[in-house]
């Protein structure tokens, strides 16, 4: 009788459990599912013949390891998973995706978390990329175009990105910018009469000073009340310190009337400044104000078509160019007294003035000039001004018909 009772408990059991898992005669097997299992392991799904296994289920599925605490060799993995010697395109060790296909305004998602913490101090990375082999290629690649598996990478990089990064904190380390081979290049000290100099365009642009928004701000602002995830983010301390500073910088809409290559447009319309291609400009500027503080210390006369004798009168005995208006280097220059600019009006001139201006271009002292007298001298004194650089110019009827640098020592 005993061993009747246990015999039926047995079958019970066996006849329960084989209720929900099916072995097909090729060995493959389905649990949870009363379809024919497509592939070898089916769970809670009928599963697809090019996989080996299939799960299907709307809760979460844990994998954790532990090892024997009395040993700290080895590793300790939850989940291996990789692709040996393949023949395919597309060899892909781990895929994890969080995606809908009809965009929503609620929830976020993460394709990939890895968390890791709390143990050796300087060796917890809650996700390691490695590139092995000899090949070219990199650890991480990331971009912001959609269906982009990769692009051709010349070298090897820990991390390679297509499209715009965005940092809130600082970036550390040495930034460099890769010479692009050019088939036109051209100096700029090489440009035309015509042009304007660097350090006349550069002496236009305004500099400002400004506080950084924090993202964090915007960013609970935009999050849902019904986002899964609470927006309870914190500015670290590196943030901190950016977000609570003044900054430094130019007006992007005035950048872009001297250097609008230097100036971005983003999908939003905002602007943002290349900073760093703006230091060979720099350079230039520095090199054209060397050379103009050089020769006005030597006494040379800057304007191409003026010319002084030795009594610094100016001289243009060509009646055809009388009629021109000129503005002539003042002399002498530098100087700690007195100086005097020479100048030539057109004979049509109605008003006629030279004015002087800090580098920041504020009006100092305005000479008013007699349009009935085509040539002239202004007499500049040095007890007007503080030492220091000046920039003064000849306007013609509301006109800025040319401008000079003069020192007052």
């Amino acid at each position: 009788m005993k061993r009747n009772f246990i015999f039926i408990c047995f079958a019970m059991t066996c006849a329960l459990s084989f209720s929900q898992v099916k072995i097909n005669a090729d060995g493959k097997v389905g649990i949870a599912t009363s379809a024919v299992p497509l592939s070898t392991l089916s769970i809670n799904t009928a599963g697809e013949s090019i996989k080996e296994a299939k799960i299907s289920s709307t809760k979460s599925i844990t994998f954790s390891a532990s090892r024997d605490a009395s040993t700290s060799s080895g590793w300790a993995r939850a989940v291996d998973a990789g692709v040996g010697l393949s023949p395919h395109a597309y060899n892909v060790g781990v895929i994890g995706f969080a995606y809908t296909p009809t965009a929503i305004d609620t929830g976020q998602s993460f394709g990939l978390i890895g968390i890791a913490g709390n143990y050796t101090p300087g060796s917890n990375y809650g996700v390691l990329a490695m590139l092995y082999g000899t090949n070219k290629g990199a650890g991480i690649y990331a971009t912001s175009v959609h269906n982009d598996y990769g692009t051709y990478i010349n070298g090897r990089y820990a991390g390679y990105f297509r499209g715009n990064v965005f940092v809130t904190g600082s970036v550390n380390g040495m930034l460099l910018t890769p010479v692009i081979s050019s088939s036109n290049p051209s100096l700029l000290s090489s440009q035309s009469d015509s042009e304007e100099s660097a350090m006349t365009k550069l002496s236009r642009l305004n500099t400002i000073q400004f506080s950084m928004q924090s993202p964090l701000s915007t960013s609970r602002a935009a999050l849902s009340a019904t986002d899964t995830v609470a927006a309870t983010k914190e500015l670290t301390f590196d943030e901190a310190q950016i977000y609570s500073r003044a900054h430094y910088g130019l007006i992007a809409q005035e950048l872009k009337e001297v250097y609008p290559n230097l100036v971005y447009e983003n999908e939003q319309g905002g602007l943002s400044i290349n900073y760093i291609e703006m230091i060979p400009l720099l350079v230039q500027s520095i090199q054209e104000l060397t050379t103009e503080v050089n020769q006005l210390k030597s006494g040379e006369i800057l304007p191409r078509n003026a010319a002084a004798n030795e009594g610094n009168e100016v001289v243009d005995s060509n009646p055809m160019r009388m009629s021109i208006p000129k503005l002539y280097q003042n002399t002498p220059n530098p100087f700690n007294q007195s100086t005097e600019i020479a100048y030539q009006l057109s004979q049509d001139a109605r008003s006629a003035s030279i004015s002087i201006f800090n580098l920041n271009g504020g009006l100092l002292k305005r000479y008013p000039l007699s349009p009935g007298t085509t040539t002239g001298k202004v007499q500049i004194s040095a007890t007007d001004f503080e030492p220091g650089m000046y920039v003064y110019a000849l306007i013609i009827d509301g006109t800025v018909i040319d401008s000079k640098r003069m020192v007052l020592e």
